[in-house]
């Protein structure tokens, strides 16, 4: 359950440089204070009020030359808000993976969309059970994004099979 929690956060955390947008003040636009607006699951139950998906975002910091990226974010554990921080390794296919943290696991991690306000986020791990649940989150600056942020997270949903019912706001 907790590798569960741990791999959607650090889908939506860790993020690669998008692939439509190639400007070198992406890593930029990306460090800094992240707030989770938005998350669904293929599984409902992961992104329920205690389930391991339920995750709040406070920052995330890209050290460029190392091809590292450093997340800090919250979650509950037996009805107790945890702090955790950890950390990515940029892959050859520029996703991120290589997750230093306490819990185990294997995990793939890529950014979808950034924009000056918004970071969408896509992963899949392989669960405790062998399934593999798939997860999507929308991050932001704030608590305003555009409505093209939104559609484009939706869009995500529909293509990786995500029912738009299991959107759930943070």
């Amino acid at each position: 359950m907790k590798i569960l929690l741990l791999s959607l956060v650090l889908g939506l955390a860790c993020v690669q440089e998008p692939q439509t947008e190639q400007d070198p003040t992406q890593r930029s636009r990306i460090s800094g204070k992240w707030k989770t607006l938005y998350v669904a699951a293929s599984n409902r139950e992961k992104t329920s009020e205690n389930g391991p998906f339920h995750a709040y975002m406070c920052w995330i910091h890209f050290e460029n030359g190392n091809n590292k990226i450093f997340f800090k974010f919250f979650v509950k554990v037996n009805g107790k808000c945890v702090e955790l921080t950890t950390k990515g390794t940029k892959t050859d296919n520029k996703a991120y993976d290589d997750v230093d943290c306490e819990y185990g696991g294997k995990y793939k991690f890529k950014g979808i969309h950034v924009s000056e306000n918004a970071l969408i986020g896509y992963n899949e791990n392989v669960d405790d059970e062998g399934k593999i649940p798939k997860m999507t989150a929308l991050f932001g600056k704030g608590n305003k994004i555009q409505d093209e942020d939104l559609e484009k997270f939706k869009e995500l949903m529909r293509e990786k099979g995500i029912p738009e019912e299991s959107m759930v706001s943070e």
